[in-house]
């Protein structure tokens, strides 16, 4: 673990600062999720105060892990149960655990992150397995370094061996607050998002790097974690070829009916085929999982129809062409007993009428 720790710090410090700032576009931002979740946790089922369940520390041994474990606690708040690392001079390596050791070829990963002070910073780091070099090490590195004064522009990392390439946030990268990471690998292709902002892209990252872990320093929240294979969500024909589209691009607030900025890019290419097929009349249905009240899934179902009917609208549909329906938890497409089996219930389907 000490090599990687120095390995990290080496690299962080010896990338050269930035004078130009580079600003991208909203509509530059293409993220769209994969279809098939792999592994989904809020953190709404860990016990305040305790590690999480779903994960454990990587690169370090049971003992170091125990020690580990006191600075890595499930904290309540008004957005929902983050995993909250203690603000202290130590990476901490942790990795989810799923079912598959290794990634599929193309997966899409998302998180919520909280940098706590400007020095807080978080990398995610991918492996190829079984192999130990550090000339397999590769990663992206987002938030403040020790020396980075505070107004500065934090920027984005994309780094390897024997290559740094530079993305840029377009302001400040603030701390105390929530920033959206969002990770896209198709293959050899990567593209890294925060916000609604695309920071970077690669087109020959090594595609045989199937494992990876989080490297966390300095004070930072997590939530919302979920990591997806399978196709692309962006099949918005099937609304015209099979007349339903099940969407799980389109994500809320916790409890609310605010749709999040990251949902905006899928909203967009819908309104686009709705504006390009003048005749197609959607019926927007809203359903819940189980946890919970269900009379209050059922309303917040409907109201997150609506919510979606109203930004539709917004994009220039006309919202006579839309209905919306809340269903809740009443009509799974899993089971509801496990993070994965919650996160496929929680959708909004589109239906042609």
């Amino acid at each position: 673990m000490r090599w990687m720790i120095l390995l990290w710090l080496l690299i962080a410090n010896a990338l050269p600062a930035c004078s130009q700032l580079k600003v991208t576009a909203i509509n530059d931002y293409d993220f769209l999720p994969r279809r098939e979740v792999i592994f989904d946790d809020d953190f709404q089922s860990d016990a305040v105060n305790k590690f999480p369940v779903q994960w454990r520390f990587a690169k370090c041994n049971m003992a170091t892990a125990a020690v580990n474990g006191r600075y890595c606690k499930i904290q309540s708040e008004e957005g929902g149960s983050a995993l909250d690392i203690d603000k202290r001079d130590t990476l901490l390596f942790l990795e989810p655990v799923i079912s598959s050791r290794y990634l599929p070829d193309s997966f899409t990963i998302e998180s919520d992150f909280f940098l706590a002070t400007i020095n807080s910073a978080l990398s995610f780091t991918f492996y190829v397995p079984e192999v130990k070099t550090n000339s397999y090490l590769n990663g992206f590195t987002f938030g403040g370094y020790n020396g980075r004064a505070e107004g500065s522009i934090d920027y984005s990392y994309v780094y390897g061996l024997n290559k740094s390439i530079h993305g840029f946030f377009p302001n400040r990268f603030d701390h105390n607050m929530w920033h959206h990471l969002a990770i896209s690998v198709n293959k050899s292709i990567v593209k890294v998002y925060v916000d609604q902002y695309t920071v970077c892209a690669i087109q020959d990252y090594p595609s045989d790097a199937k494992e990876f872990s989080w490297l966390s320093m300095g004070g930072i929240k997590y939530r919302n974690f979920k990591i997806a294979g399978g196709k692309k969500n962006d099949e918005l024909n099937a609304i015209i070829t099979k007349n339903k589209l099940v969407s799980h691009a389109i994500n809320f607030d916790l409890c609310k009916s605010v749709i999040k900025q990251e949902s905006m890019p899928f909203l967009m290419e819908l309104a686009q085929v709705l504006k390009t097929n003048p005749s197609i009349k959607l019926e927007i249905d809203g359903h819940t999982d189980s946890d919970g009240n269900a009379a209050i899934n059922l309303k917040l179902s409907k109201s997150r129809a609506d919510e979606v009917k109203k930004q539709l609208g917004l994009l220039g549909i006309d919202t006579a062409r839309l209905t919306t329906k809340g269903y809740g938890a009443t009509k799974p497409l899993k089971r509801d007993t496990t993070p994965e089996g919650k996160a496929e219930n929680r959708r909004v389907e589109f239906i042609k009428r």
